[in-house]
């Protein structure tokens, strides 16, 4: 349980440091399609795809990235799916 409080403080932290609008940004999509209707933890994939993260933050929306960008974000969610099973 602490590690996992530990991760979340860290993952916290990052966020609070990313120059994004708090309500459209192209990060709040994936997290949110990734947790809830992925289920993967959104905390361990924004750990795992930090260079991914900030190709993200430049965008409003998830649909307004390039095709190869929103590939590259699903395909690191599938593998966390894979991952967990």
């Amino acid at each position: 349980m602490n590690s996992y409080k530990y991760c979340l403080k860290e993952a916290c932290d990052f966020l609070e440091g990313l120059n994004i609008n708090e309500h459209t940004n192209a990060l709040w999509d994936v997290l949110h399609r990734a947790r809830w209707h992925k289920g993967i933890d959104w905390v361990r994939w924004m750990d795992e795809n930090k260079p991914l993260v900030y190709k993200l933050i430049v965008h409003d929306y998830i649909s307004k990235c390039s095709e190869e960008l929103q590939r590259e974000v699903w395909d690191s969610i599938k593998k966390l799916k894979k991952l967990d099973r």
